[in-house]
Formats: C-alpha cells, sequence, structure tokens
C-alpha cells in the first residue's frame, strides 16, 4: 500500500498517515523542520519514506536536514539512499566531434578523468532551431552511505568531511558522472559545468 498527500498541512497529513501503517510514504518536499522529522520517524520505524530536499547535491542532504534540526542519529539512520541530479542539454544530431579544447582537457584534468579523443561540437540546423541542442539528459549523483559515512553523520562532521569519505567509499561525483556523458557524445563540457555550478 502507498500514501500520496500534496504538501499542503503535510505534518498534519504525515501524522495521520503513519497511523494508517502504509508501506510506502510519499512526500512531495521536505523543507521545514515538523515534517523532516517525521519522515526521519517513519523512516526509522520501517516504512519506505520518498522524497525531495532542495540540495545542491547528494552529500547535502544530510547536512541539510540536521541543520534544519532533524538528530544525526535519526539522519544516520533513516537514510538510506541520496540522489542528485540535474538536466543538461542533450546536443543535436548535427553536432560534430572535434578535438577537446585546452579549457576542455583542464576539466577532464582537474576531475581525474581520461580526457577523450574527440567531443561534440554543437552546430546549427533546422532541427534544433539553431541552437545546437535538443532535448536534456539527466545528470545524476547516488550516494549509499556506508558505516564509515553513518559514524561520520553521527559525529556531525563537516561538508567537507563527509564528501571525503563518500569519495574514499567509491562516490562518483555529477561532475565526474558529467564528463562521463561528454564522453559519450551526448553534451558539453560547458554544459555539465553549466548545470553543475562549476567554473
Amino acid at each position: 500500500r502507498s500514501t500520496l498527500f500534496p504538501y499542503t498541512t503535510l505534518f498534519r497529513s504525515l501524522l495521520s498517515i503513519m497511523r494508517m501503517d502504509p508501506d510506502v510514504i510519499l512526500v512531495g518536499e521536505i523543507r521545514d523542520t515538523e515534517t523532516a522529522k517525521t519522515a526521519m520517524d517513519a523512516a526509522i520505524t520501517g516504512h519506505l519514506v520518498l522524497s525531495t530536499i532542495h540540495t545542491r547535491d547528494a552529500v547535502s542532504i544530510y547536512t541539510r536536514l540536521m541543520e534544519m534540526g532533524v538528530p544525526n542519529y535519526m539522519v544516520a539512520d533513516a537514510m538510506t539512499l541520496g540522489v542528485s541530479q540535474r538536466l543538461a542539454r542533450r546536443v543535436h544530431s548535427c553536432a560534430e566531434p572535434v578535438e577537446p579544447t585546452a579549457l576542455d582537457r583542464a576539466v577532464f584534468e582537474r576531475n581525474d578523468v581520461v580526457v577523450p579523443e574527440t567531443v561534440m561540437l554543437p552546430m546549427s540546423c533546422d532541427g534544433c532551431s539553431g541552437s545546437g541542442f535538443l532535448g536534456r539528459v539527466a545528470v545524476v549523483e547516488i550516494l549509499s552511505p556506508t558505516k564509515e559515512f553513518r559514524a561520520g553523520v553521527l559525529a556531525s562532521a563537516a561538508h567537507d568531511a563527509l564528501v571525503a569519505q563518500a569519495l574514499a567509499d567509491g562516490f562518483i561525483p555529477m561532475i565526474k558522472e558529467g564528463l562521463r556523458l561528454v564522453t559519450e557524445g551526448l553534451t558539453t563540457v560547458a554544459e555539465i559545468l553549466r548545470v553543475t555550478e562549476q567554473g
């Protein structure tokens, strides 16, 4: 069984939902302390809670929840998966393969990603209305917390320390995933830098 409620009167709705003992709870967005705590409590007591929260990256989900007043032990225990995503413009079929520019190479090297032999250069045609792009491609990072990462959350570790632990655990940040999409010819370095807010 699953239960879906709109954001209006969400906190009260969540309390009512808990009494129904659903298997899955869908929360449109967590934006206040009461909703966050209730959602975490539901997750700890065995419910699958799916929700969204505004953060810059997957690691920030944890620090944001703690900043909202959710006890760190609840955040460490309740969170089983964090996903952060952006939508980058997809190059149109009129794009042409070219050698990476010096800037492209620097971005790949700075992020320890192998520089591809070619990247796609957006062109212009009637099919893409002259923009060189058509459609979107998701740039996603997925954080599955390890025991060591949860220990950092319990210790109220700073964001940078949590990022370092996640990377040590094999976490692939969004910029690297974006550069993989560039290597596959789906988008451009400039577009990835734009959507990941890196310069």
